[in-house]
């Protein structure tokens, strides 16, 4: 994977990561207000989608230190 590719993927899955977390803090703002098990429910999946949102950006991460490591040991 080329470092232009792993960095967009990185980029990529930290927006989507941001934006999942501006919604997390707009539905437990709903949840303080409101005694719903189904509200529950949708921050608990949200949490969720965001947990794997975060592996993504980690395994990006890890190719783009791969890409880097494979650059610089081609020039030494």
């Amino acid at each position: 994977m080329s470092i232009e590719t792993a960095h967009d993927s990185i980029v990529l899955w930290e927006n989507k990561a941001v934006e999942l977390q501006d919604h997390i803090d707009d539905l437990c703002i709903i949840l303080e207000s409101h005694d719903d098990p189904e509200i529950e429910k949708m921050i608990h999946r949200a949490m969720q989608e965001k947990a794997r949102y975060n592996k993504k950006i980690q395994r990006a991460q890890n190719e783009l230190d791969s890409a880097i490591g494979s650059i610089l040991s081609g020039i030494n």
